[in-house]
């Protein structure tokens, strides 16, 4: 999916929440981002396209 780059606070998550199968949300989870770095592929779980 490309980069969505428009102003702030106009939907730009929702609409792409309307098209993902999975979510991460590197902000939830404590030690997500470390994990992230470390091996992408760990926190890359479910149904593509991810959000």
């Amino acid at each position: 999916m490309p980069l969505t780059t428009y102003a702030e606070a106009c939907g730009k998550t929702t609409s792409a929440r309307q098209f993902a199968a999975s979510e991460v949300s590197l902000d939830e989870v404590p030690n997500a981002r470390r994990s992230a770095l470390a091996e992408p592929g760990s926190i890359l779980g479910g149904d593509t396209p991810w959000l």
